[in-house]
């Protein structure tokens, strides 16, 4: 009989977790979720950040540069990029709370195709608050 070493998770991430007992209600169910998904977050947060690089590029260049403008507009086209990825990861993580998702990566592609223009819109709103 062979083992595989399953770390957090990350050799299941086509499938969902198998459970033969009821689930668990409060803190419980909140650290059982976690746990079991450790690795689907954690590779969903890997492309949400991801989609923040140009964010923290364009920002990054106008602070290097001095130059208020180049800030404010990398900021602004970083930040309605970033938007879609940042929706499609908060949609996963509600979606593995509630044991809706299958595939995460085709949760997560499907998200950030369906809803981009809205998400784009919001994160565009992000930053004109933020400067």
């Amino acid at each position: 009989m062979r083992r595989r070493f399953n770390f957090f998770g990350l050799n299941s991430l086509t499938h969902a977790p198998q459970e033969d007992k009821p689930p668990r209600t409060g803190a419980a169910r909140y650290f059982q979720v976690f746990w079991e998904n450790l690795g689907k977050l954690l590779l969903g947060n890997l492309m949400c950040c991801a989609g923040f690089l140009p964010a923290a590029l364009g920002i990054s260049l106008g602070l290097v540069y001095e130059n208020f403008w180049l800030t404010l507009i990398g900021g602004a086209v970083g930040d309605a990029v970033a938007g879609p990825f940042w929706t499609a990861m908060v949609d996963l993580a509600l979606r593995r709370f509630a044991d809706r998702v299958d595939e995460w990566f085709a949760s997560f592609r499907h998200t950030l195709t369906a809803c981009w223009k809205p998400a784009a819109l919001q994160g565009l709103a992000v930053v004109e608050c933020e400067n």
